[in-house]
């Protein structure tokens, strides 16, 4: 599990969500840069980095793949 939070002017941390096994985290950061929260690793996690090139170039290939993100 990768917990999704964010830290407050207060200096609390905000959790915003949870995240499975196959969620998707960070597409936000392909419009809003730099992404404006931290993801946690709650247990042991494998974790793919998908350049945003590249999912761009897959979105604008595969239109239904774009309206899923």
């Amino acid at each position: 599990y990768l917990k999704v939070q964010q830290l407050q002017a207060d200096g609390k941390r905000r959790l915003l969500r949870l995240l499975r096994a196959g969620d998707a985290a960070d597409l936000e950061s392909l419009v809003d840069h730099p992404y404006p929260h931290d993801l946690v690793t709650l247990t042991e996690a494998d974790v793919c980095r998908v350049p945003a090139e590249a999912l761009m170039g897959l979105a604008a290939k595969h239109p239904k793949l774009h309206e899923a993100m």
